[in-house]
């Protein structure tokens, strides 16, 4: 029997290399960090809306904390929406979201430094709770990571690996879950970086049903 499940199933899928193991012990300290600022990128209110939909209940981001938090070892900041026009999450296109809102595909974060870690926090989506992702991987995002030497990192936001459902079970093996609520959860990714510039980081999504949530970025000195 196990022969034969082995030849029909389908291959494991590997992690992804370059990842850091979260959360970090000691962690990191705030003058050690650069925490980029998003708050022009930013396009839904995670305390009123968070994918769209007006009065959606108990489906919003409610308790979750702001300012200067550190989540996983890692200090983030979390944008307020009431000092920031309304707007304090990136969340990317979704073809399910409603249709008098126009979500980006990709952002686009200028960086310009040299860093030894880079931290994500969100790594999880709406509107698709069973999406398995594009591609090889079943990826439904990724981050693109641009160095000044002309070289490129592309990290996959692979279902059930490094992105999950946002009200789902925090399951997911290659993040943390750094900060829950009722019924949300957001996690935390950590990629190990090169000794060279970073020119900018893209967001990107792969066009599946998914709305992948973007939240804050720390580069690790």
């Amino acid at each position: 029997m196990v022969a034969i499940y082995e030849k029909g199933a389908p291959p494991l899928t590997a992690r992804i290399p370059g990842l850091i193991d979260l959360p970090l012990d000691p962690p990191v300290r705030e003058e050690g960090c650069r925490m980029l600022d998003l708050a022009p990128l930013t396009n839904t209110n995670p305390l009123t809306a968070p994918f769209g939909v007006e009065h959606p209940g108990k489906f919003i981001f409610a308790g979750l904390p702001l300012g200067v938090q550190t989540v996983g070892g890692v200090p983030f900041r979390l944008i307020d929406p009431d000092a920031n026009g309304g707007r304090g999450f990136i969340v990317l296109h979704s073809d399910r979201a409603p249709t008098n809102r126009k979500w980006p595909r990709k952002v686009d974060i200028p960086v310009n430094t040299t860093a030894r870690n880079l931290f994500f926090l969100g790594n999880v989506h709406g509107w698709a709770p069973s999406d398995p992702g594009t591609g090889p991987l079943g990826a439904v995002a990724e981050y693109v990571i641009y160095y000044a030497d002309g070289q490129i990192l592309s990290v996959p936001l692979i279902a059930n690996k490094t992105i999950e459902e946002w009200t789902a079970a925090p399951t997911a093996s290659d993040v943390f879950c750094g900060l829950r609520g009722e019924p949300w959860h957001l996690n935390v990714l950590g990629v190990a970086l090169r000794p060279v510039q970073v020119t900018r980081i893209v967001f990107r999504d792969l066009g599946t049903p998914a709305a992948p949530v973007l939240v804050a970025v720390t580069l690790a000195k």
